[in-house]
């Protein structure tokens, strides 16, 4: 597999967990290969502590992914130079894979995907239940997102990843 192609199925599964999970971009360095054995993440963000459960499906990708790239321990999301990605990293990747899809780029950032995550939840679970999954202490509705790019996004992953 080349980098180019490494990249982009990196970035697709990290929108894909944002998606699942509603994790930060700043929390992926701590999806690691053990805290995907293990089915969770602990992250402390702003003195809340929480543990995300990670579906099943994405970390049956991620073992996957790790598995062909090499990494058998430590952080999934890595730069081109091996560090953890950071929000920085995540940002420009996003912005990077969108436009390869065929998503306006400015659409596709970790608030809109926790935005949607956000609504998703809502449909399911009541206020409480939302805030503790996204580790609020409020309920704040942040940025505007589309629904209809949800169903080409979900599609153009897929196709990308090879699911």
């Amino acid at each position: 597999m080349n980098t180019v192609n490494n990249l982009y199925q990196q970035t697709a599964l990290a929108i894909q967990l944002i998606i699942e999970t509603g994790l930060r971009t700043s929390e992926l360095p701590k999806v690691t290969v053990e805290s995907v054995r293990r089915g969770y993440v602990e992250s402390t963000y702003i003195r809340n502590t929480r543990q995300v459960e990670l579906p099943a499906n994405i970390c049956e990708r991620l073992q996957r992914f790790a598995k062909e790239c090499g990494i058998t321990s430590g952080p999934i999301f890595l730069t081109a130079r091996g560090l953890p990605c950071g929000r920085n990293a995540m940002f420009h990747a996003f912005g990077k894979l969108a436009a390869a899809v065929g998503i306006d780029p400015k659409r596709l950032t970790s608030e809109a995907l926790r935005k949607y995550y956000n609504d998703k939840q809502m449909v399911e679970n009541n206020v409480s239940a939302v805030q503790a999954s996204l580790g609020y202490r409020t309920v704040n509705y942040y940025v505007e997102y589309e629904r209809h790019n949800d169903e080409t996004l979900t599609k153009n992953l897929d196709d990308m990843l090879d699911f």
